[in-house]
């Protein structure tokens, strides 16, 4: 995590190794969490202050050997978490448990 406020940008907090590239990043309106897609098809989400493991939610393959990449991300303030994935699927997770909420799929 980056603090852009002063010049130069430093380098204020590391997340934890997850097994898989991130592909995205976002945060809560609050600031108090941030969401991260990832290359292995897991959506995580975290605490921001102690960057400990909220919750995790993998997405479905749908008969793929290979999860899909996760594209973007976004928190919402109530701490769902919405992704959208490499398989045209927008998927919906409760991001205090990683429970599935809704999903659809885009074509």
């Amino acid at each position: 995590l980056l603090e852009t406020a002063d010049d130069p940008t430093l380098c204020t907090h590391r997340l934890p190794p997850q097994g898989a590239r991130v592909l995205s990043i976002g945060f809560n309106p609050q600031g108090t969490h941030v969401v991260t897609g990832g290359a292995d098809g897991c959506v995580r989400v975290w605490h921001v202050s102690s960057l400990r493991l909220a919750s995790h939610a993998r997405l479905e393959s749908e008969m793929r050997r290979k999860p899909p990449l996760v594209w973007a991300v976004l928190l919402l303030s109530d701490l769902v978490a919405v992704s959208a994935d490499s398989s045209g699927h927008v998927t919906f997770h409760d991001g205090r448990h990683g429970t599935l909420v809704r999903r659809f799929a885009s074509h």
